[in-house]
């Protein structure tokens, strides 16, 4: 127990992501087909109290039980709720919002390329200086020390 928490010495890394994609695919493959099988399938006569209200499938037969029992606020609110006026209105501020965040998006996308290509410009410039200010450094120093040199002969004449 006193390990139990513990990290391990070499962790397992997926870096194709393909291995852990997969086994969460199979996963959803082993646990999802079955039960919509048995959700679309008849209903049986040993099905409890939806086999009464089934018509069909036994999906329709769990909706159908529920359906019936709620209070009748809750029809009410269902009613209201998917009315279609109302979800073509929902869907259309949705398209709408969508669109607008879309248009912000491909602005923010063009300042970003925008900024790179000022920042690029800028470390190019800043680049040449400092090339540009280490090559006059070393010409200045070669040059005092040519001048040096030639100094150095007339000082010994003298």
């Amino acid at each position: 127990m006193a390990r139990f928490c513990q990290a391990a010495d070499r962790p397992f890394e997926d870096s194709t992501g393909t291995m852990v994609s997969g086994a969460i695919l199979s996963t959803c493959v082993i646990a999802f087909i079955p039960q919509a099988l048995w959700l679309t399938g008849p209903p049986s006569t040993g099905c409890g109290p939806m086999a009464e209200s089934a018509e069909g499938m036994r999906y329709n037969g769990m909706v159908t039980y529920i359906w019936d029992r709620m209070p009748g606020t809750i029809h009410f609110i269902f009613t209201v709720l998917l009315n279609p006026v109302l979800i073509y209105s929902a869907l259309c501020i949705m398209i709408g919002i969508i669109i607008i965040m879309h248009v912000r998006y491909a602005r923010a996308k063009v300042e970003l390329h925008e900024s790179e290509a000022k920042l690029e410009m800028a470390m190019g410039m800043w680049r040449n200086e400092f090339y540009n200010s280490k090559l006059l450094n070393t010409m200045s120093t070669t040059l005092k020390a040519e001048l040096k040199a030639l100094q150095s002969p007339k000082e010994k004449t003298t």
